[in-house]
């Protein structure tokens, strides 16, 4: 009953995070005032509309689940694969956490997260609980079927929503969402809803980024699912979640998500590479469903479809062009090249190389990247933007957590890999194997899109969640459980 119980969170966590939205006032204690000309670094009241409520449901759902989970071990029920390795690893990523959050030079942020991110210290550990509370879930008595039904129910409302932005009708500019989202005593501080982002696909992710971090988990695992199901009706609903999904990743223009999602196709080509010669003609359709979709968005705005994907040849020519030019000029350094790439993130992920230095051992603590950015010497050198996170989750957890904390991450990544590919069936006939290659490649797609993309509220509690159950029924293979629960 226990471990049922937990599944069914888990689905709600998956089915609810990702939608809610709802303006928050809430207080910020940042840089003094008179002490910084960034209002956005200075304290007082600042106002979230996409991740306060997201944050809190969270924690709420990882309370429920560790109290869940301290019942089952005081009824001697709990049973918890030892793995000495995870839980070192897990452990050092925790108390590195916590111990950048209790040194930092803003321990208020790095406590309760940055005013419109809300990832700090306990939003970590809410996430280091979910996966601890789904690494303990037994899948030969509880079923996967409640969270796929969960991640099924965010992904078509979200795409749906996100779609319907491309095309220039914003649900959340609707009479129904400003009821939904903005309280009685906020009314007349906000009469009405706008938002900065237009005809292209953000839909309650807050940024066309995170679509790309979302998207690079409900693909791969829709489409794993597509790929391996027998019964038709079932494999009909994976194909049209798989591509409704991947139209919206097209709205969004995310090359990021794109990158993601080819990285975990090749992932699960390479596993399956024995049986192409069987399924070829599934992955031959679905390629061709995708390439409709993708022209038909085209025809509407090619600038954010076959464009996007056009942009990132330019990115790479406008990078040997600068290195040639480097060979001819001393001035320039080998490697600045790179400082142009993906819409100012070479820049900053250049900046990012050099703060890193700092934090080998101990973090500035979480959410504070933006208060350590050398901000003045970008400005000098022509950057103009205030830059308060530096796209990609490792340089993130390296500055924020630490690099001991980065490898602590890297760590259990790896190890699940690995340990997946040890005790994977290549056959992929049943049930078990065809669950871990879906949570497999949502996985590694987060964490290719993670090069691009930082950690967020929105997407961040379903990796963590899938990451737990993945090492769940691996380590369930090694007690020799007969996993029947496992039905996708």
């Amino acid at each position: 009953m226990y471990d049922k119980i937990k599944v069914y969170i888990l689905a709600v966590l998956a089915a609810v995070v990702p939608l809610i939205v709802r303006i928050k006032i809430v207080p910020f204690i940042g840089i003094g005032e008179g002490q910084t000309n960034i209002s956005q670094l200075a304290t007082g009241d600042k106002l979230n509309f996409f991740h306060f409520y997201k944050a809190v449901f969270v924690w709420v759902i990882a309370g429920a689940l560790l109290f869940i989970l301290l019942g089952q071990i005081i009824d001697r029920r709990a049973k918890i694969q030892r793995d000495n390795k995870l839980f070192i690893a897990i452990g050092t990523l925790a108390l590195f956490t916590i111990a950048s959050s209790m040194l930092s030079l803003f321990p208020y942020v790095s406590i309760w997260g940055f005013y419109d991110r809300s990832e700090g210290l306990i939003t970590y550990m809410a996430y280091f609980a979910l996966f601890i509370a789904a690494y303990s879930i037994d899948f030969s008595k509880a079923s996967l079927r409640p969270f796929k039904w969960g991640i099924s129910i965010s992904t078509i409302a979200l795409s749906l929503i996100g779609v319907a932005q491309f095309y220039g009708y914003n649900f959340l500019e609707t009479g129904l969402a400003y009821a939904l989202s903005v309280p009685s005593e906020l009314a007349d501080q906000f009469p009405k809803l706008s938002f900065r982002f237009k005809d292209i696909a953000y839909a309650t992710l807050f940024n066309p980024n995170y679509v790309g971090s979302f998207t690079a988990i409900a693909v791969p695992f829709f489409l794993s699912l597509y790929l391996f199901e027998q019964d038709k009706k079932r494999r009909i609903t994976y194909s049209a979640i798989s591509l409704l999904s991947f139209a919206f990743m097209v709205a969004s223009g995310s090359r990021a998500g794109l990158i993601g999602i080819t990285c975990s196709v090749i992932l699960i080509i390479a596993i399956n590479r024995k049986n192409f010669k069987r399924d070829w003609k599934r992955y031959a359709s679905m390629a061709a469903a995708i390439l409709v979709v993708a022209s038909i968005m085209n025809f509407h705005n090619p600038a954010r479809v076959f464009g996007k994907i056009n942009s990132l040849f330019s990115d790479a020519e406008k990078v040997l062009e600068i290195e040639e030019e480097t060979e001819e000029d001393l001035e320039l350094l080998y490697g600045e090249g790179f400082t142009v790439l993906g819409s100012g993130r070479g820049y900053i992920w250049y900046k990012s190389a050099g703060m890193i230095k700092q934090t080998v051992l101990m973090g500035n603590g979480p959410d504070t990247y933006v208060f350590h950015f050398p901000h003045r010497e970008a400005f000098e050198e022509g950057f103009n933007k205030i830059t308060d996170k530096p796209h990609n989750i490792y340089l993130q957890i390296g500055i924020n957590q630490g690099v001991v904390a980065l490898l602590a991450f890297l760590f259990i990544n790896i190890y699940a890999f690995r340990k997946l590919f040890k005790g994977l069936d290549r056959g992929l006939e049943g049930r078990r194997d065809q669950a871990l290659i879906a949570l497999a490649a949502s996985i590694f797609g987060y964490l290719a899109t993670s090069l691009f993309n930082d950690s967020v509220v929105s997407v961040a509690p379903l990796y963590w969640a899938m990451l737990g159950m993945l090492f769940s029924v691996l380590a369930g293979e090694q007690k020799g459980q007969n996993q029947t629960g496992i039905d996708l």
